[in-house]
């Protein structure tokens, strides 16, 4: 019986908590403003988990693309070596020259083909994601300052 009448006097002192989150309009229906803050703390939060995957997004290709950058980086390296150490007799002379030329053609297309543009304004990378999120932060910090 004492739980009872102490969950009781919880309720009452909860209640009395909550009544400063009740407003009367004009017709005299009673609103929570709590629902209101939770409206708006979930519109908030869904705005937020947007953001947070577009962001993750463009982190993940401007990752892909340097990734790329880096594996091609390390094919014309390799090609490279393989030039040099191609040997060279006399009697294969065209053979080996088809040969290097054949790998100096992949070798400049994978120096040549890892470059993605934006718009044809700049190359995606990292730095360009990092670029992003600095100017998005500038942008917030302004809007709210402004607020």
């Amino acid at each position: 019986m004492v739980h009872v009448k102490s969950l009781k006097v919880k309720l009452l002192r909860d209640w009395s908590c909550m009544k400063k989150f009740i407003w009367h309009d004009e017709a005299g229906d009673d609103y929570f403003r709590l629902l209101d803050y939770v409206a708006v703390f979930a519109g908030s939060a869904m705005i937020l988990m947007a953001l947070t995957a577009y962001f993750a997004k463009c982190y993940f290709w401007c990752w892909v693309i340097s990734s790329f950058q880096e594996v091609n980086e390390l094919i014309a390296l390799n090609i490279m070596q393989l030039i040099t150490a191609i040997p060279h007799p006399a009697e294969h002379h065209l053979k080996y020259i088809e040969l290097r030329t054949m790998l100096m053609i992949m070798m400049i297309r994978t120096q040549s083909s890892a470059q993605f543009s934006c718009g044809g304004l700049s190359i995606i990378s990292v730095e360009l994601f990092g670029n992003l999120l600095n100017v998005s932060y500038s942008v917030i910090t302004f809007l709210l300052n402004i607020i």
